[in-house]
């Protein structure tokens, strides 16, 4: 087992992301890891922030704005979509593409 994810799992970590560069693949050599409660959170910032992890020192801190890349890619198509307006054939009545429609399906967009 790999001494991060042996690490994650000792403080009660329950998700790890590890960014990777969209082009190569390779490790950006950082990873955000979530958490089932506060207080599991808080102890693995307290105990493994300056820990080394195979020959490294690592750097553990809370995030205040954090989206998973599936979020995130979401929050874009949305925008996206408003961007463009409301779909016509939604107007009418008469779309069927649903969440696949590169319009906005939200009346409220102008």
């Amino acid at each position: 087992m790999h001494s991060l994810q042996a690490s994650v799992i000792i403080w009660g970590g329950v998700d790890v992301n590890l960014v990777r560069d969209k082009s190569t693949g390779k490790s950006k050599g950082f990873a955000f890891l979530a958490y089932e409660d506060q207080r599991s959170t808080n102890l693995a910032v307290d105990n493994l922030n300056g820990a080394q992890i195979l020959g490294r020192i690592i750097r553990v801190d809370h995030v205040n704005k954090y989206k998973m890349e599936e979020e995130a890619d979401e929050e874009t198509e949305r925008q996206k979509r408003e961007a463009r307006g409301v779909c016509p054939a939604f107007r009418r009545g008469e779309c069927t593409r649903e969440a696949s429609c590169k319009f906005s399906h939200d009346e409220q967009v102008r």
